[in-house]
């Protein structure tokens, strides 16, 4: 039997934590994962930044996240 286990895609930008789910845009994680409930001014270059990126960038930020097989 076959299953997938899939979470959002996480990505690293200038040391910020970065989740793109696939409904809703991008934002930044505290360090234990959970969403940041206020936005520094570091967060909004890095959102800025994530957002300006095309896939091939993204790949190479990318930390985690996603489909696995088992």
């Amino acid at each position: 039997m076959t299953c997938f286990i899939c979470s959002p895609e996480l990505y690293e930008v200038d040391g910020i934590l970065i989740e793109r789910p696939g409904i809703g845009g991008p934002y930044p994680l505290r360090k234990d994962g959970e969403p940041k409930e206020r936005f520094s001014k570091a967060d909004r270059a890095a959102l800025d930044k994530f957002r300006a990126m095309d896939e091939k960038q993204m790949d190479a930020c990318r930390v985690g996240g996603g489909c696995r097989r088992f």
